[in-house]
């Protein structure tokens, strides 16, 4: 991190998307490529130990239905009955945890 700090906006956008989850590497400072199942896995994992209120999910209006669709069951398996759009997270204070 301390290493990407020092680099320009520009630089970073150069480097094109991301092909494959990283994970940031404390000792080392920098993000160690890793793979799908244990991304997913860290991130259910920190996604199941919050409180149902202390999350929001956003989903902009260039999803496809399909896309929105399936998004949308995420918030429910975890109790959030409503996912918000773009305007109500707008106009809505964040959620306190």
């Amino acid at each position: 991190m301390s290493e990407l700090r020092q680099w320009r906006d520009h630089d970073l956008e150069h480097q094109g998307r991301l092909t494959h989850p990283l994970r940031y590497d404390p000792q080392s400072d920098k993000y160690q490529p890793c793979d799908w199942a244990e991304a997913f896995a860290a991130i259910g994992a920190e996604l199941k130990a919050l409180p149902p209120k202390a999350t929001i999910f956003y989903l902009s209006g260039r999803a496809s239905l399909e896309t929105a669709y399936l998004y949308a069951l995420l918030p429910g398996y975890m109790g959030i009955t409503i996912c918000p759009t773009a305007p109500t997270c707008a106009m809505r204070p964040p959620p306190s945890a």
